[in-house]
């Protein structure tokens, strides 16, 4: 028979291959982990309404017809990852990890069962979440829309500092135009699984960078925000005319002029009724400095004001390069201390 984990047994070599359906598993799931679903979104729909319709033979037969086309492209899944440990998973450990780990158990495959399937695994986030946050110092970093923040930070974390990149982790920037070109926003279930993957067990000091509680769809655990507020701040003093140029090349690409109109549409609501004609002017004229200007002026920096304390760190950010530079001598010097 083939064995039951628990998820603090696995180890990062271990493969999860996730065997709910595609709308489950994008919803949450366990990072790194593979979907495959024995039954797709339609698929399980019919087997369910057979179910709840009391026609359960049906529903098992009609089980059995859609999963049996689908078990050699997941053999050959399983074969070419034997050096690995196969762990599968559904909901709740249930029907659809269990019959497949058990047949491929029988055909002499390493396979194993995460017991209590995701359920289990989100019980395991929620406690031990706390824990890993009440063991992090931060050092938040602060600026104005059009800064290079997340850049910053990518190229921080490119050179093994420790970071916390939240907009990455609810895939959403924050702000109203904060979702354009990232697809749809993560879940608060799957933000606080990548936040738990992207902090170390033992003690270190994280960049990250400065937000409001809610990011898009998310909100942040109250003891991270807590811990920000608490935090170390560093402000980055960015050229207006840095930021219009960002703001360009992030937003003003071809295939998302649309997706660009749309959101700004949704924040004219907010705009006065002078700046809101000059966007949508400035928008049909295609002049899209302008309308980084003018939203960063009459908008962003108007709503999102920075409230320095006596120890925040204020550093120019004309160049990023220099600006990541700086960053690095103040972190070494943090850490020496």
């Amino acid at each position: 028979m083939f064995e039951l984990l628990n998820y603090e047994e696995t180890t990062d070599n271990d493969l999860f291959i996730d065997l709910r359906s595609s709308e489950e598993f994008y919803e949450f799931h366990i990072p790194g982990s593979i979907n495959f679903p024995i039954l797709n979104n339609e698929e399980r729909k019919i087997v369910g309404t057979l179910y709840d319709n009391g026609s359960r033979r049906e529903a098992k037969r009609s089980a059995i017809t859609f999963v049996s086309t689908k078990l050699l492209e997941l053999e050959d899944l399983i074969y070419k990852n034997s050096d690995r440990r196969i762990i599968f998973t559904c909901a709740r450990g249930g029907y659809r990890s269990k019959t497949i780990a058990s047949l491929f158990f029988t055909l002499g495959y390493n396979v194993y069962k995460l017991k209590g399937g995701i359920k289990s695994y989100r019980h395991y986030i929620n406690e031990k979440l706390p824990e890993k946050l009440s063991k992090i110092s931060l050092v938040t970093l602060y600026a104005p829309t059009g800064s290079g923040k997340t850049e910053i930070l990518h190229l921080l974390k490119s050179r093994n500092i420790p970071v916390i990149d939240l907009e990455n982790l609810a895939n959403h920037m924050g702000s109203t135009l904060g979702g354009v070109g990232l697809g749809k926003a993560n879940s608060q279930k799957m933000f606080e699984s990548l936040l738990f993957e992207a902090i170390d067990d033992e003690p270190k000091t994280y960049f990250i960078e400065g937000e409001s509680k809610r990011i898009g769809n998310v909100v942040m655990p109250d003891l991270l925000y807590e811990k920000i507020l608490e935090s170390k701040k560093i402000y980055l003093e960015t050229p207006m005319s840095v930021r219009i140029e960002r703001l360009k090349e992030t937003y003003a690409k071809p295939e998302l002029i649309d997706e660009l109109k749309t959101a700004i549409e949704n924040l004219s609501k907010y705009l006065g009724k002078e700046t809101r004609a000059a966007v949508e002017e400035n928008m049909i004229l295609k002049n899209y400095d302008e309308v980084a200007r003018l939203l960063c002026e009459k908008y962003y920096d108007h709503n999102y004001r920075f409230k320095a304390d006596e120890k925040t760190l204020f550093i120019e950010n004309d160049d990023i390069m220099r600006t990541v530079s700086t960053l690095l001598d103040f972190y070494k010097r943090e850490t020496d201390k």
